[in-house]
Order: C-alpha cells, then structure tokens, then sequence
C-alpha cells in the first residue's frame, strides 16, 4: 500500500480531496508543486508542457532536437532548432493559458549559449539546465524575468555553482533541481540573503549525511537591500536622538593585508537640529573618553571634494583662554568639510540605499561609505 494522505474533502464525485501546498518560484506560482520533466526528442514540447502549466503544474519543454519535425531539419539542424524553440514556447503559452512554461536546455548542447538566449527573447519563464555545469546562466539571463534553475546530482556540485554565480554575477539560482534515486526540488523563495545548509542522504544508508553550507541571495529590487527600504533609512533621520553602544571600525588596506585592523570602541552620540556631541573609548576603558562637540555653521555654499554643497562643518572646544571657540573643519587634503554630508552621523536619513550591502553570516548591514586615496574604506554597520 502507498502512502495514505488524509482527505481535507470529499468532491461531487466521492473523490478524496488532498490539500497541496503551491510551489512559489519568485513571482512565479504553480498550483501544485510539480515540475514535468523535460524529455528529449520530440516528448516535452509544447503539447505536453501546454497542459501541464494549464492544469497547475510547471510545463517543461525539452530543445534536445526540438525541430525534428521541422521540414528542412537535416539540412541545418542547429538553426532549425533555434528557430523552433521560439515556435514551440509560443504554442506552449496559447496552451498554458496563463500557466508557467519552462525550458530544460542541457550545458553539452552545441551552442548552448544562442539555445537559453532563444528561449529567453521568447519570454520563458524558467531555464532549467544541466548535463554539465552551467555557469554562464546568470549572464545569458541578462536582466530578464527569467528564473534559472541549475540540475546537480550532488551537494559539492550545488556548491560550486552557487557559489561561482555568486562571486560572479552576485546573482543565485531560483530553484535547484537534484538528480539522484530520491531526486528533490529545492525552491529558495526569499527577500533576504539567507545562509543555508544543503544535506545530501544516501538512500540506501540514512545514516550516512554530507552537508555544506551556502549563501542563497535574495532577488534584486529596486530602492531595497534585503528588507532594508529607503523609507526605513528615512526613519532614522531624526535630528534629535541619543544613541548609545558599540562602534566597530573596519580598516582594509588593499595593498598591504598586514595593515589591516578591527577596532571597537564604546560609544555615545547625542544629536539635535545643528549640534553632535560625541564621546567614545577603546571597548571597556571608559577612563580615556575622547569627547567632541560639532556645529552647523552659519557659511553657506560651501563646497566638498565630493562636489557636496552645504553649510560648513565647525568643530566646538574650549581655546587656552577658556572661551569657546568654533574652528572651520577640513579634510586631508585641507578641503572645507561639508555639516549636510556627514550623514553617518547626523542625517541617518540621507543614506544611499544602493550602497547597503547584507551579510548575512552576521545579520547586519554594511555601509560602503566612501573609498580613500589608498585604497581602503571603512563600514559602518547597522543592526535592529
């Protein structure tokens, strides 16, 4: 006997209802969680996977010799193929009636590059690909809505490819598709980067486990980091504010690892409309505070090395005969600094959201905030 699922109804026809979760690739939503094979040769084309996109699975059309039928496919039968993908994605679609279709493109095709690009230009929903290692599918993609889906038959092959799209194109599959005896679809629907552990079972043994762990990115969207929105940046924009904690400050040269340091310092700022007073120490030695007090001059129109225009940033302190004194402040390249552009500070809410980038080993954010003559730059990090 099979496996009993439990009836969540019974149909008109006395048939067992079986509630299935949909399968959620993206923006893609298949009724059922079922992706029709993609089987070579006049199989999977667009019959077949016409009717399973329409009735709520995922429809695959295979392009192994997929213009066989074509009348002049023995003369050229790679441009043939070419020119039938389009065909058959089409046919497909009329079918599917608002299902989704997708290709299964195998890596040893001859000119398998100009095969995704022909199913891509036809507007197919997922690219799914093996016989081989496809590493150039996020570039064939382009910009597309197209989802990818690499085929493996192993958690070290999985690894490689992820990890390879990653450091390339900074881009992850949609779904995985693993080959084996006891063969599994991994969909990764997310909106946050995620570290996540892959574990391969052998079928025969349970006992016997292989794991590995990688980062899955989460889809590109426009004015969004992660869940991290310019309207939430923009909420931190309050002008009035005390903040208190740890300051981590990350220094990178890229010419000399060596020089590299990490350095955490307690830290205390307190903010109004035109004023910051600061007070931080090495982490845990709160008898050697270093303190500062900054203003927002009355200049106007001055002008950074950056091209920002504002008012000028003036430094508060006691002179030797104990009045206060407001000192213009200028960089290392004796450049007036501008008040409105030391938003790491004072204007939280000025941040560029595309220069937020997700770790997600650490759970935080980082903000690239300006690069340096030497090659380095420091991160500043946000957590809540």
């Amino acid at each position: 006997m099979g496996k009993k699922y439990p009836c969540s109804g019974i149909s008109d026809l006395g048939e067992c209802k079986v509630n299935v979760k949909p399968l959620i690739i993206g923006d893609l939503k298949a009724k059922f969680p079922l992706i029709q094979g993609g089987m070579g040769v006049g199989i999977s084309l667009s019959g077949l996977a016409g009717a399973v996109a329409k009735a709520g699975g995922i429809g695959i059309i295979s392009t192994a010799q997929i213009g066989y039928r074509e009348p002049d496919f023995d003369k050229n039968p790679i441009e043939v193929n070419l020119r039938t993908i389009g065909k058959e994605i089409r046919l497909a679609r009329e079918k599917a009636e608002g299902g989704i279709v997708g290709v299964n493109i195998m890596v040893a095709t001859k000119r398998y590059e100009d095969y995704v690009k022909a199913a891509v230009e036809a507007g197919i929903d997922l690219v799914v690909s093996g016989a081989g290692l496809p590493i150039k599918l996020p570039e064939l993609i382009g910009e597309s809505k197209t989802k990818i889906a690499p085929i493996v038959s192993s958690v070290k092959s999985a690894n490689v490819i992820l990890r390879m799209w990653d450091k390339k194109y900074k881009k992850t599959a949609d779904l995985v598709v693993i080959e084996g005896s006891a063969a599994k679809v991994v969909a990764v629907p997310t909106t946050l980067d995620q570290v996540v552990t892959i574990t391969a079972t052998l079928t025969s043994n349970p006992t016997v486990t292989s794991s590995t762990s990688i980062t899955v990115k989460a889809p590109v969207v426009e004015g969004q980091v992660g869940e991290l929105t310019s309207e939430l940046i923009q909420k931190l924009g309050n002008p009035s504010i005390t903040v208190s904690g740890v300051l981590t400050d990350y220094y990178e040269d890229f010419k000399n690892a060596g020089n590299n340091t990490i350095q955490s310092y307690d830290m205390t700022v307190m903010m109004e409309e035109g004023a910051w007073f600061g007070s931080w120490n090495i982490e845990g030695n709160p008898n050697a505070a270093l303190q500062d007090v900054y203003r927002m001059g009355e200049e106007t129109g001055v002008e950074d090395q950056f091209g920002n225009v504002g008012h000028a940033f003036l430094k508060s302190f006691i002179n030797k005969d104990n009045e206060v004194e407001n000192k213009k402040q200028i960089d290392y390249l004796s450049i007036p600094v501008v008040w409105e552009a030391q938003h790491l500070w004072n204007h939280l809410g000025n941040l560029n959201i595309s220069k937020f980038v997700y770790d997600a080993e650490n759970k935080v954010y980082f903000y690239d905030h300006q690069k340096y003559y030497l090659k380095s730059f420091r991160q500043f990090f946000l957590t809540w």
